[in-house]
């Protein structure tokens, strides 16, 4: 955990409001200064799209209640199950947590395959993913079998869409499911968010977003934190990057879908919030470089945020920080990273107001876990390291 100096937060305060120049207002806010510490993590527990999903499940929830938080922003938490066991690991009252169940919704009914779609894919992962786990088959499929994928994409979208959506079934499972019903969302129609509060989570909203592949969702709540001051909440995950076109949203690219997203969220969390601070927390997937070894990830994403009036503690601080790292070994690479899991403030003139105080990164020392045929592994416990932010209220 890094501590700023006083005269430090207030900096990066001030940065945050740069854009008014001479102009900005000041605040003079009275009453006792209130704590509130942010996580974010995404917990990769996505069976078939992070390896050792399954097996780090209760090792993440474990983490997750031990952890210091007032707000917890969780993402990629994918099935009902992992759900309901960081539930209970937290042991928080019900008005304190919020999931939104959308599993289930937005098939399409063309994403389906016929038999002889699947020819070359079955094949290959015949042959290169024998004895691989049933819930790692999608990953396997994706490391050795990318040029009948490609090509079936090419030939056959839809069936390519419905083989994406099933992963985490063995490869026998999403052959059989994608000849016989259609399936376009990831885990189901799941979306993986979880927002959690240390306090009652006031007037919970979820918002749908337009997205292909997985369906994503914004969760709104207001927090009346100890002391008087109240702090409007959004916690989500927007969408990722792919190879391929974004499926049934509407747009041509990862990047519009993006930014389409972050400005819904925006305008929602204004409308709501009035002249409250505004949080928004989640995997962004964006965020710029800082220093040699974090990069800049989907720019035009970032520059958006700071135009909506959006600053990142986590993306000033020195040394830098990544999120998305090369030392994860569930990313599979090493050497650089970026920083796209954000507590994000938007502070509007007036009290009360919101200072960040403190930064750091969790959830970054491995654990030996009981892998799929119970020998041990050394193991982080996601693909992404958790983001903690704390912000001084007044």
């Amino acid at each position: 955990m890094r501590a700023y100096p006083l005269f430090a937060a207030l900096l990066l305060f001030a940065g945050a409001n740069a854009s008014c120049g001479g102009d900005c207002p000041s605040k003079v806010c009275g009453g006792p200064p209130a704590r509130l510490a942010v996580i974010t993590w995404n917990a990769g527990l996505g069976p078939g799209m992070v390896s050792l999903s399954t097996p780090r499940a209760p090792h993440v929830a474990a983490a997750v209640a031990a952890s210091d938080f007032d707000v917890l922003c969780l993402q990629e938490v994918w099935t009902a199950p992992d759900q309901a066991r960081i539930i209970d690991a937290l042991g928080l009252p019900e008005a304190n947590i919020f999931v939104h169940d959308s599993f289930g919704t937005n098939d399409v009914a063309e994403d389906r395959c016929r038999e002889d779609d699947l020819n070359g894919v079955s094949a290959c992962m015949e042959e290169e993913c024998a004895g691989v786990p049933d819930e790692e088959a999608t990953l396997c499929a994706i490391a050795h079998c990318q040029d009948d994928l490609f090509a079936l994409y090419l030939r056959q979208p839809h069936c390519m869409h419905c083989l994406a959506a099933s992963a985490g079934r063995s490869a026998e499972s999403i052959q059989q499911g994608c000849l016989s019903r259609p399936t376009t969302r990831v885990q189901g129609g799941g979306n993986g968010i979880m927002l959690a509060s240390r306090w009652p989570l006031l007037d919970q909203e979820a918002l749908a977003l337009p997205a292909g592949g997985a369906n994503r969702v914004a969760l709104f709540a207001r927090i009346a934190v100890p002391g008087g001051v109240e702090v409007e909440v959004a916690c989500t995950h927007l969408s990722a990057g792919q190879d391929i076109s974004p499926p049934h949203s509407g747009f041509d690219d990862w990047d519009t879908e993006r930014i389409a997203q972050l400005n819904m969220i925006s305008a929602r969390l204004a409308d709501r919030a009035g002249g409250l601070p505004q949080l928004l927390v989640g995997d962004m997937n964006f965020g710029r470089a800082n220093g040699e070894f974090v990069t800049d990830s989907h720019l035009s994403s970032w520059e958006e945020s700071v135009r909506l009036g959006f600053s990142s503690a986590a993306a000033e601080v020195s040394p830098p920080l990544c999120s998305s790292c090369g030392d994860n070994n569930l990313h599979g690479y090493s050497g650089r990273g970026s920083l796209i899991d954000h507590a994000l403030l938007r502070d509007p003139a007036g009290c009360p107001e919101a200072v960040p105080s403190e930064v750091g990164k969790l959830y970054v020392d491995p654990a030996v876990i009981a892998g799929y045929d119970g020998m041990p592994v050394e193991t982080v416990l996601s693909d992404h390291y958790g983001i903690r932010v704390v912000f001084t209220l007044r």
